[in-house]
């Protein structure tokens, strides 16, 4: 919600906390709280500045248009472009989409994102041993996230 770096702060928590689950539970709440605060927050008093604000970005005029007829891939598509995660949850309020959509699509990707992290983060402590099936799992997250994020870039293209 502040605009912190949220990948670094995903493999700290990884490292820091022994339980690999527990990270991946407190990195979902975090960014289920920064979401549904930053929207409500956006909604309710920046609405009007966000969309001046983003009126010139060609990007952000296509998705919104795209969220009409296709709230899925536009929030998808919002949830993995390279931009700071503060401009992604203020912006959801000009999609004029409802919270379930933006629970569905936008979060559940920036979850996989956080198991990804929370389990990367967890193997780079060397001074504790990993299970194979922690190994398995991080390698099943990120096979996911990279499948995920290639199938919403060739939807990108075929937008553009």
């Amino acid at each position: 919600m502040i605009g912190a770096p949220i990948l670094y702060l995903e493999l700290g928590l990884g490292i820091a906390i022994r339980s690999v689950l527990l990270s991946i539970s407190i990195a979902g709440c975090a960014k289920l709280f920064g979401i549904c605060l930053s929207y409500y927050i956006s909604a309710r008093f920046l609405k009007k500045k966000i969309q001046v604000k983003f009126r010139a970005n060609r990007f952000m005029r296509v998705l919104r248009s795209m969220s009409d007829e296709y709230p899925g891939k536009a929030l998808s598509l919002l949830s993995i472009i390279q931009m700071p995660m503060l401009l992604k949850n203020y912006s959801l309020p000009i999609f004029e989409i409802t919270i379930k959509d933006i629970l569905i699509y936008f979060y559940s990707l920036q979850l996989l994102q956080s198991i990804l992290f929370c389990i990367v983060g967890s193997t780079l402590d060397y001074t504790r041993q990993t299970s194979i099936w922690m190994d398995i799992i991080g390698y099943i997250a990120y096979a996911a996230t990279i499948t995920v994020f290639y199938i919403v870039y060739k939807q990108t293209k075929k937008l553009l």
